[in-house]
């Protein structure tokens, strides 16, 4: 343990190596085989492209074993080919899945098929030994002395082919969480909270694979909606508003929020009117790029390859600093924001 004293050592890269994406059958069965062959707990992750995309299920799975290499599994291609994830379940049986703040995994797991039968959650291991703090990257530097580079988790995790920093980025996830699982059980052990964080295990694998019920008033999470103090005329304008970002948003399968953000919303909401576009070009709003890109400096990337949000996207036909909108018929990001003015 590095109880916080030592300067930590920055891993960049796996001990094995930088894996590919495995997004064949033949692949999957393979891995299968390998991780039936191995032993002890099983390291899990997951990522999604929730900033990017309507829905939140995993775009990249990664499995980590002692006796077997790193697996970086593609869900949705391996789900369109009809992987049998029982074959997965299997051959991990009732070992335990080691997970950092599992609820943010668990559901995705259950929606394809995944059922891990026991769980180790460092978050919540760490909680329960009263550590400040709780992120991955300070647990293993507290716990292992090492630090992980961590540059892309707000990646579109959709975008492929995945470049290889972004795999190796996903690899280091679940690289420290067995030596993680064994110091930090040495620990609640030695506290004598074993049986406690057990039942706390327990109890958020039950919930985290339960089906996710929907909110009964969606709109309602806009945030700040507070903020309209219950004018009942401005609520009518965020609710209209947030119902056709919502539709337009699944159907152009991108996320609600870079159509038209929160603020936009409220903004209107407050004055009492719908937004107007300002001689055919701009939205009347401070918000905002009339592009998609409501809440960030980030334009769309029509045309161009799309990488993280911290990257300079621009719109191929709006490149220039002005919110001047792009008039591509065909453009993913440009279409549904055009369609939005309209309305």
């Amino acid at each position: 343990m590095n109880p916080g004293n030592s300067e930590p050592v920055l891993q960049t890269e796996p001990k094995e190596g930088v894996p590919d994406v495995t997004d064949t059958l033949a692949d999957y069965e393979l891995t299968c085989e390998l991780y039936a062959a191995a032993s002890g707990s099983l390291a899990a992750d997951a990522e999604r492209a929730s900033g990017y995309r309507y829905g939140h299920e995993d775009w990249l799975i990664q499995f980590k074993r002692e006796g077997a290499p790193i697996a970086l599994l593609d869900p949705v291609a391996l789900s369109k080919q009809g992987a049998d994830w029982s074959l997965f379940n299997e051959a991990i049986g009732d070992s335990n899945w080691i997970l950092h703040d599992s609820r943010q995994d668990l559901p995705g797991f259950a929606q394809i098929g995944l059922r891990p039968q026991r769980l180790f959650d460092t978050e919540i291991a760490a909680r329960l030994l009263g550590l400040h703090r709780f992120g991955l990257a300070y647990v293993t530097s507290y716990y292992l002395g090492i630090t992980l580079a961590k540059e892309h988790s707000a990646a579109d995790w959709s975008y492929r082919p995945l470049p290889r920093d972004w795999r190796n980025y996903a690899a280091l996830d679940v690289e420290l969480l067995i030596d993680l699982e064994r110091a930090m059980t040495h620990d609640l052990k030695q506290q004598g909270k074993w049986e406690w964080a057990l039942q706390e295990f327990a109890y958020a694998l039950q919930e985290g694979l339960q089906p996710v019920k929907p909110h009964p008033v969606p709109w309602l999470h806009i945030s700040h909606i507070s903020a309209l103090h219950n004018d009942q005329r401005a609520l009518a304008v965020a609710k209209e508003l947030w119902t056709e970002r919502d539709k337009l948003a699944k159907e152009y399968d991108i996320a609600p929020t870079l159509l038209l953000s929160d603020a936009a919303i409220i903004e209107a909401a407050q004055k009492n009117r719908i937004m107007h576009v300002n001689s055919g070009r701009s939205v009347r709003s401070t918000s905002a790029c009339a592009c998609i890109w409501a809440t960030s400096a980030t334009k769309c990337s029509n045309g161009m390859r799309r990488y993280s949000a911290k990257s300079s996207h621009h719109c191929g036909n709006a490149r220039s600093n002005t919110h001047s909108i792009c008039r591509t018929t065909d453009c993913r990001f440009c279409r549904p924001s055009q369609t939005m003015m309209q309305w």
